[in-house]
């Protein structure tokens, strides 16, 4: 009987740990699509950004993004990833491409990798922010 017991308990001990797991994964996993849809995608005038390479970065909990951005004559001629924490990373940066091409950070996301995406255009965004004439330079 108290070999019973003690299986039962050990079955409910387990079945309580596994519970609890992935009910804090859905938690987490809600929060961290919250923090996504928190990004706003405001672009930059590229006619007020100088000429120059700029770094920019968004981390979003799950995804960081650090992004190398290359700026000639308001052209983004060139985005680099230097670091991409996610497992679609490669499959993300397709967009990459496609923002060069259009010139412009308001593009499509790619079906399966939304969230990656939009951490990329996040730390694009970041970059060409830091290469924006002030008033001091002009």
């Amino acid at each position: 009987m108290s070999q019973t017991k003690t299986i039962l308990f050990l079955l409910i001990g387990i079945l309580s740990t596994i519970l609890l797991a992935y009910l804090f994964s859905i938690y987490t996993w809600n929060e961290f699509e919250k923090e996504v849809r928190k990004i706003e995608i405001i672009p930059v005038d590229m006619m007020t950004v100088q000429d120059g390479t700029f770094e920019g970065y968004y981390s979003v909990n799950l995804i960081r993004v650090r992004v190398s951005v290359t700026v000639v004559n308001h052209i983004i001629t060139s985005i680099i990833v230097l670091e991409h924490h996610q497992s679609n990373a490669i499959q993300a940066e397709a967009i990459i491409d496609i923002i060069i091409e259009e010139q412009s950070i308001e593009v499509d996301a790619i079906a399966g990798v939304t969230y990656s995406v939009q951490v990329i255009k996040a730390a694009i965004i970041d970059a060409l922010k830091k290469g924006v004439l002030t008033n001091d330079e002009s």
